[in-house]
């Protein structure tokens, strides 16, 4: 009775306002009516702190440097771009996936914010695929000059559904254009207004979880250092690296290496095939389709992998593979090997599965030497 009374008075105190920590979960459009168009709630805007997503994962409390200030903007349309950008032409679209749209990452330090800001390059961050850009009706009077397909390595190979294409007869991407968060959210109210949607607003909310939970991390770290947290944690999902402090999600699965799971010689050759009909059905819109292949992280940063040679590696491989087919690519393996040994900076937060701010504006760097040779 006393937990229910603290849930009760704690959601009406709030003002019904879930606790988050970070932006990805309080702008996601994971149940509106309209999720399968805007990846993200129109015209919300976060502006807090967050966390790297691995730490909740092994029950690690964030060090006061691991924590951030972030700023995540929505469009009009449900995508992660500042209002009124189409008002405007674009000149590209990236496309991708978390690291794309930045699940990590405050507004500024975004491929799209970099490119268009430092490089004049309009550029519309577009985080779902080329399906959807392909028949996206904002595009089809003035349609960008380039897509830019940015993704590790794996979802590069085995994540086709990003970039196939499809010829459909009735387009189900029909992104609307909202006026404000609050129309938007009275016509895609996620619940019925009974039962049902109260109880999912107090799970959400939930000030015993949130707290429970909290105070369970926060006695665990004080009584136990990272490393000894570690090996009493599931290894399966996330481990920890002590000597440079980092976490890895799914270690022993997204292993860099030709030949592991979702990386073999067959999964390339399929990703070549989809490419090379990507890149031609876009062809025919003038639309010139271009690959950027990152590394994994655990390739960029475990140094079980630091040594791995060349032709061991399913990046050089998928390269190698989109040389011969004659699919444009941007190869960013070998600028950031050659950043990595020149520097030793990581090019993935220890924290976070994503790759860091530093890591986008090399990214950006290499589109914009890109555009500027073509042009």
């Amino acid at each position: 009775m006393i937990l229910t009374c603290v849930e009760v008075v704690g959601y009406i105190n709030r003002e019904n306002t879930p606790i988050y920590w970070r932006a990805w979960e309080y702008v996601s459009n994971y149940s509106g009516k309209d999720s399968s168009v805007a990846p993200f709630k129109p015209l919300s805007v976060y502006k807090k702190t967050m966390t790297g997503d691995l730490l909740n994962a092994i029950g690690f409390s964030p060090l006061p440097e691991e924590i951030k200030q972030q700023e995540f903007i929505v469009d009009e349309y449900g995508y992660r771009n500042r209002p009124g950008f189409l008002d405007e032409p674009i000149d590209a679209l990236v496309i991708g996936s978390s690291f794309v749209a930045g699940g990590a990452e405050t507004q500024g330090n975004l491929i799209s914010e970099i490119l268009t800001r430092d490089y004049g390059i309009r550029t519309y961050n577009y985080s779902t695929s080329v399906q959807y850009a392909y028949e996206d009706w904002r595009f089809d009077k003035s349609p960008p000059k380039y897509i830019f397909f940015v993704g590790t390595d794996g979802e590069v190979i085995s994540s086709q559904w990003k970039y196939n294409i499809v010829e459909r007869d009735v387009p189900i991407n029909t992104p609307h254009k909202w006026n404000s968060y609050d129309e938007w959210k009275d016509a895609n109210e996620e619940f019925p207004k009974t039962f049902e949607k109260a109880a999912a607003q107090f799970h959400q909310y939930s000030l015993v979880k949130y707290f429970g939970v909290e105070s369970m991390y926060y006695l665990l770290n004080k009584l136990y250092s990272r490393d000894e947290l570690a090996r009493q944690t599931n290894q399966s999902a996330v481990s920890y690296e002590s000597h440079n402090r980092t976490l890895y999600w799914q270690q022993d699965y997204d292993t860099p290496l030709l030949g592991s799971v979702r990386k073999s010689k067959e999964d390339i050759d399929l990703a070549i095939k989809v490419l090379l009909d990507s890149k031609a059905k876009l062809e025919k819109k003038n639309i010139r389709f271009i690959v950027v292949p990152m590394l994994s992280k655990t390739l960029s940063d475990l140094p079980k992998y630091a040594k791995t040679k060349p032709e061991d590696s399913a990046i050089v491989a998928l390269n190698e593979a989109m040389d011969g087919a004659d699919i444009e690519y941007i190869d960013i393996y070998s600028v950031m090997k050659k950043h990595k040994e020149s520097t030793g900076d990581l090019l993935y937060y220890p924290a976070d599965s994503h790759w860091s701010s530093e890591t986008n504006y090399i990214i950006s760097r290499e589109i914009a030497k890109y555009v500027e040779e073509y042009e």
